[in-house]
């Protein structure tokens, strides 16, 4: 109560934390990032461009072409770096534009950097990913399906090919997410190769031995959504997997 009538005192706060986010402790500058997310998403500051600097530096993956690169946003332990990276994404929620312009300046880099991060990272770092981007699409009301199609091809794709129960679930709320609101839904009904990659998917879920539970929701979701699938051919040709071997990350 006394932070949100004292508007001083909040922007005192949030140019202490600005500091702490630059220091050179992974560790410590992960907790300043979180309680800068906190203060982001309850009082209204833009810091996304700020963000975005931190996140990319740690998140992109190097060019192997470039001969000057700049150090990347890791530790010596790979522990201490994953954990930094998870925080990060975990915050981009918290921190997303809430000024359209912004929005609209940094979407497609973050989704294009999204699809990195899925294509190269272990399941539990996809599953920070996908929790973070359901957030993002269910707050947004600005984000069209052209933003996002990109994405929805290597997500959809890692469902039945994963082992972890967790990502499954959470790759079938965001189809869910994605099925009920017309700005995304629309980009099953304008592309077909899109849409028999849901069907492919979607079965192969359906028909899941390990998770009568992930069977059940595939189930579910298809029958509740029975528009998007009927203009599917009945031949599908073979949908070759994303270029992830999911054997390396279990």
């Amino acid at each position: 109560d006394t932070l949100k009538t004292s508007p001083d005192l909040i922007q005192r706060i949030y140019e202490c934390i600005l500091k702490e986010c630059k220091k050179e402790s992974l560790t410590y500058r992960s907790i300043a990032i979180r309680v800068l997310s906190l203060l982001a998403d309850e009082y209204n500051f833009q810091v996304y461009e700020l963000f975005w600097i931190w996140f990319e530096k740690a998140l992109k993956q190097p060019d192997p072409d470039a001969e000057d690169q700049e150090m990347k946003d890791t530790d010596n332990d790979p522990i201490l770096s994953d954990a930094y990276h998870r925080t990060l994404i975990e915050c981009l929620p918290r921190v997303w534009p809430k000024i359209p312009e912004i929005e609209s300046q940094y979407k497609k880099l973050t989704f294009d950097l999204l699809i990195e991060i899925i294509l190269y990272s272990s399941w539990q770092i996809q599953l920070v990913v996908i929790q973070s981007l359901n957030q993002i699409l269910e707050k947004s009301s600005t984000i069209m399906s052209t933003d996002i199609i990109s994405l929805i091809e290597p997500i959809i794709n890692l469902g039945p090919r994963t082992k972890a129960s967790g990502l499954k679930r959470e790759i079938l709320k965001l189809l869910r997410i994605l099925f009920n609101n017309s700005r995304y839904s629309i980009c099953f009904n304008e592309n077909e190769n899109l849409q028999n990659i849901l069907h492919f998917n979607i079965d192969e879920m359906i028909h899941d031995n390990r998770s009568s539970e992930i069977s059940e929701q595939a189930k579910e979701l298809k029958k509740l959504n029975e528009h998007l699938f009927k203009k599917i051919k009945k031949d599908i040709e073979h949908i070759e997997p994303t270029n992830i071997d999911q054997n390396d990350l279990f």
